[in-house]
């Protein structure tokens, strides 16, 4: 997560691993080049790869969610887990 490079710790950055990890299972390829991490690393970009493969609308906006650069903008898995189930 984004703010793994600055120190700070939460709950949100599971919530973005989890994004990020679903990202690379559904388009079978990793999520990151190395410019990307070092752009992440430098704070740089908010990092929010569209899904490649063709996606249930529901799960685009999960993931979208989910990578976002602001960890306060980001739902919990409380909010996660419902949208998930209508997949």
């Amino acid at each position: 997560a984004p703010e793994l490079y600055s120190g700070e710790y939460s709950p949100a950055m599971d919530v973005y691993s989890f994004g990020i990890t679903c990202m690379e299972i559904w388009d079978q390829q990793y999520p990151f080049t190395e410019a990307d991490i070092a752009a992440l690393q430098q704070g740089k970009t908010s990092y929010c790869k569209p899904i490649l493969l063709p996606a249930p609308p529901v799960l685009h906006q999960v993931l979208h969610n989910a990578c976002s650069k602001e960890r306060h903008e980001r739902h919990t898995f409380a909010v996660i887990l419902p949208q998930l189930k209508q997949l």
